[in-house]
């Protein structure tokens, strides 16, 4: 009988000691989320939201298609964007041009406004693409998954510490479409077949996130890299080419993905998963101001 006796004094005790703790959560105030990627020699486009509250009922995006929306450069107003649609706002003009610094203002009634500064950057051209052969991994990092590995071969900046992204697709076709509500939104290239690549390469600091590959320049500053991806053959498709994407990134922008793979990764997990706080260059809100550069390259199958 007494081997019973300690496993009720342990419920007895929990039931006993348990106790309901009303946590008032600070209902602050709501802010503006600016979402941006500007790349040169294109178009500015931005997407407004308004942020909810943890104990909001509602989690779908809260579209705000009343922003005033301008675009300064050296100080100077360039352009005031329009609304496309949905929180969408995009410009007719004005072109971003490489070393020049931005400033994003955008206001809305009964909001504060919000501001964000952006310098673009130089592009760092793909220098070549050269094919391998057989890969010796699949998509858990071993076996033989029937994929052909190429190397991406750049140089990168000496002097200063850089950031990247890969992407491979199958085709592409060039068009001014955007994902509207994706942070990393771009209007270049839509990539109509992706390609469920992989990599085992030691610069990969996010792995496959979004489509991508995002690395820094730690293992190879200032010096030559080839950046080795496995690609699936495809060598049956109409498309006899694979198209390889290198992005020359800003580091908020980085330091953002970084912080949402992070934070993405603690979603729907176990207990004693501690949440993370995602990354935002947004002066009196949220979100990410980025920007991109885009170096492009092909090979045949």
């Amino acid at each position: 009988m007494k081997k019973y006796l300690i496993p009720i004094a342990i419920i007895v005790l929990s039931v006993a000691c348990r106790k309901e703790i009303d946590i008032k959560v600070p209902d602050n105030e709501r802010k503006i989320v600016l979402n941006t990627v500007v790349q040169p020699d294109s178009v500015f486009w931005v997407n407004i939201f308004r942020s909810n509250h943890v104990q909001d009922n509602s989690t779908k995006l809260l579209y705000l298609n009343n922003a005033k929306v301008d675009i300064f450069e050296n100080g100077n107003l360039l352009e005031t964007l329009q609304l496309d649609t949905m929180g969408h706002y995009i410009g007719s003009s004005a072109i971003a041009q490489i070393g020049h610094e931005y400033e994003i203002a955008v206001s809305v009634p009964n909001l504060n406004s919000v501001k964000s500064k952006i310098t673009t950057m130089q592009a760092v051209s793909i220098t070549s693409v050269d094919s391998i052969g057989p890969t010796s991994f699949d998509e858990h990092g071993s076996g033989d998954s029937g994929e052909t590995l190429y190397r991406v071969n750049f140089k990168d900046i000496a002097g200063e510490d850089n950031y990247y992204r890969i992407k491979a697709a199958s085709n592409s076709v060039s068009a001014d479409t955007v994902y509207y509500n994706l942070p990393d939104s771009t209007q270049y290239d839509v990539y109509v077949n992706k390609l469920y690549f992989n990599s085992n390469d030691p610069s990969i600091e996010v792995s496959d996130h979004d489509d991508y590959y995002y690395l820094s320049d730690k293992l190879f500053n200032g010096s030559k890299y080839g950046f080795e991806i496995g690609v699936p053959d495809m060598s049956n498709k109409k498309d006899k080419k694979v198209y390889f994407y290198l992005e020359h990134i800003s580091y908020d922008f980085y330091k953002y993905m970084i912080s949402v793979d992070k934070q993405s990764e603690t979603v729907d997990m176990e207990l004693f998963f501690q949440s993370v706080q995602v990354f935002s260059n947004i002066e009196g809100g949220f979100g990410i101001v980025g920007t991109t550069t885009v170096s492009k390259d092909s090979i045949n199958w």
